[in-house]
């Protein structure tokens, strides 16, 4: 019946224009999905859940052959997203999805980590936390190393388990195969999904959201061992717009309240990886205690439920 394929054979379509086609036929694309909104339903959801399914078969299966693809569909969401195809906080889990994906918290590192003595600096202030590989200071590529002083720091080497969060979930220092140190291609999609998306997403009520997603992404970018140049100037550029959209918000947000915002601060900036971690915990500790407080109402509503029940009976 070809009333009953239209919709998928619309999607398949609209996903070809977006690889095969130029670049800017990915706004036209998205646009003419918005005007079939209300006369073919079917194909807004179907092009949602494609674009969504492609990035994750991208992030389990990391190829180089396949990036300018998933490149396309980031903007793509982004596209949809802007055109009110999707909602914001759809966008946001896609975000925190790209660079979370496979850095997972194992329990027997989070086991280990709770035994773990809690250090501190000298001034007490914050804590320290070591690196995932335990490496101190970078190597030269002249640099000449004794094999006989390798074999003693070998042996005098101590190793720690990575100090974490208990309300984290994941930590990009964790080790994975499928995102290695020296691997940038979720910044290359977070850079482009953020550079559609942002003109929408950054508003006065998602700033928290927003600004709690930037520390993350922070930190990961800290654990990055080197970033190209490309990546470099994409990163600066995405920052540039973000900054520009968080300027303007609270520039809006000063005429109703003017003595309480500063609309010459821009987004957080960390300068240290210490800096967006402890934000980044920070956030996921405030989170965990929204959450708790929220599941504390539901439970007291329905223990006095059960209640009002029991003495109707």
């Amino acid at each position: 019946d070809p009333s009953r394929q239209c919709g998928a054979l619309t999607c398949k379509i609209m996903l070809k224009a977006c690889r095969v086609g130029r670049y800017s036929s990915i706004h036209a694309v998205a646009n003419v999905a918005a005007k079939l909104r209300r006369q073919k339903p079917e194909v807004c959801v179907r092009l949602l859940d494609s674009v969504l399914e492609e990035l994750q078969w991208s992030l389990e299966h990391p190829t180089f052959k396949d990036q300018q693809r998933t490149l396309t569909v980031a903007r793509l969401l982004g596209e949809m997203y802007g055109a009110s195809l999707a909602s914001g906080q759809l966008v946001l889990q896609q975000l925190y999805q790209l660079i979370n994906f496979g850095h997972e918290i194992p329990d027997a590192l989070r086991e280990a980590s709770a035994k773990v003595p809690s250090t501190e600096t000298q001034d007490g202030s914050s804590p320290v936390f070591n690196s995932a590989s335990g490496v101190s200071h970078p190597i030269m590529e002249d640099e000449e190393v004794d094999e006989q002083n390798l074999e003693t720091k070998e042996e005098n080497h101590e190793t720690h388990p990575i100090a974490v969060s208990i309300h984290s979930k994941y930590d990009p220092r964790v080790p994975s195969v499928l995102d290695p140190p020296n691997s940038v291609f979720r910044i290359k999609l977070v850079c482009t999904l953020l550079e559609v998306a942002s003109k929408s997403l950054i508003t006065r009520n998602s700033m928290p959201k927003v600004g709690a997603f930037l520390a993350a992404f922070q930190r990961y970018l800290f654990t990055k061992s080197v970033l190209p140049t490309e990546v470099e100037f994409s990163l600066l550029d995405t920052f540039d717009i973000i900054d520009s959209e968080w300027r303007r918000v609270l520039k809006d947000q000063k005429k109703r309240t003017p003595n309480e915002v500063d609309e010459t601060s821009g987004f957080p900036r960390y300068r240290t990886w210490l800096e967006a971690h402890n934000a980044t915990v920070a956030n996921e500790e405030a989170d965990a205690g929204i959450e708790a407080r929220a599941r504390a109402r539901l439970e007291a509503g329905a223990g006095n439920g059960e209640v009002g029940g029991a003495e109707v009976n």
